[in-house]
């Protein structure tokens, strides 16, 4: 890519951080917001592990390499926004609410991967109707509040603590 003249926009930019191995997510300010010959790169980290220096370290080296123009790049790490989830269930005869919980985790990471910038209240509680053996859901909690989350550009959404409990005990 280095011999096109045409490089160094914000799409080479999240091309060269999403090459580095362990990089997730990638938002690029370019000198419109980060100021005049400056770009600022966010990352997160595959798995939504903490991002350490050293890929910090390595996305920086990775475009100090590829870019052509000069500008002042930094690479900061992206905020996790954790999304706890508080719930009562009412279970199907035979249904496991340990089995409902570590389904409903999945559905829930699956729909925080794409990464919204707006965390449904209504969505994630019709996930719950998508697990075989849920009947209800009652007392329902998104970070606390029955209400939905909006998530800043800086800021990748993922799951944090879910917490079920069988509505029947």
């Amino acid at each position: 890519m280095k011999d096109d003249a045409c490089n160094s926009n914000i799409t080479d930019y999240i091309y060269w951080a999403k090459s580095v191995s362990g990089v997730k997510h990638v938002v690029v300010k370019d000198a419109f917001s980060a100021g005049p010959g400056k770009v600022d790169v966010y990352v997160s980290a595959i798995n939504n592990d903490i991002i350490s220096n050293e890929l910090l370290t390595s996305v920086k080296e990775k475009i100090l390499e590829d870019q052509i123009i000069n500008a002042l790049v930094t690479v900061y790490p992206l905020e996790y926004s954790y999304i706890n989830v508080n719930a009562d269930i009412s279970l199907k005869e035979g249904a496991d609410i340990e089995d409902i919980e570590n389904k409903f985790k999945i559905l829930l990471e699956e729909y925080l991967n794409t990464k919204p910038s707006f965390i449904s209240y209504l969505y994630i509680s019709n996930l719950f109707f998508e697990i075989e053996g849920v009947l209800d859901v009652s007392n329902y909690l998104l970070n606390g509040a029955s209400s939905s989350i909006t998530i800043s550009e800086l800021q990748v959404p993922v799951a944090g603590e879910i917490e079920l409990l069988n509505a029947e005990e």
